[in-house]
């Protein structure tokens, strides 16, 4: 029973800062859901992109649930500031980074 309370109360927010990650932002996006959905954790994503050249930020726009974030940063650029920006907009008491790779297996 405490550990189900736990979940439900276990709020992340998941920053990624983007930069021409077209490409990997759907099968990113489908991983973290199928990898966190079953946990019944709270969470939201937040991409963070720095005005991609491949409009990675109009994709994640087309991917995102009600509650996740995408920032477009036009004058901006960075990835230490990408994570910041990200960290800034987080609503929950966790926060982790994870690159738009998939190098880190969102499992």
């Amino acid at each position: 029973m405490v550990d189900n309370m736990y979940k439900k109360q276990f709020r992340l927010s998941i920053v990624i800062p983007t930069y021409k990650e077209r490409e990997n932002i759907e099968p990113l996006i489908n991983e973290i859901r199928k990898s966190i959905d079953s946990s019944s954790y709270s969470y939201e994503i937040i991409i963070v992109d720095d005005n991609s050249p491949d409009e990675t930020w109009l994709e994640a726009l087309d991917k995102i649930n009600y509650g996740d974030v995408v920032i477009r940063r036009i004058n901006f650029k960075g990835l230490s500031t990408a994570i910041i920006d990200g960290i800034i907009f987080s609503n929950n008491e966790y926060v982790t980074i994870m690159d738009a790779d998939l190098q880190h297996p969102p499992e």
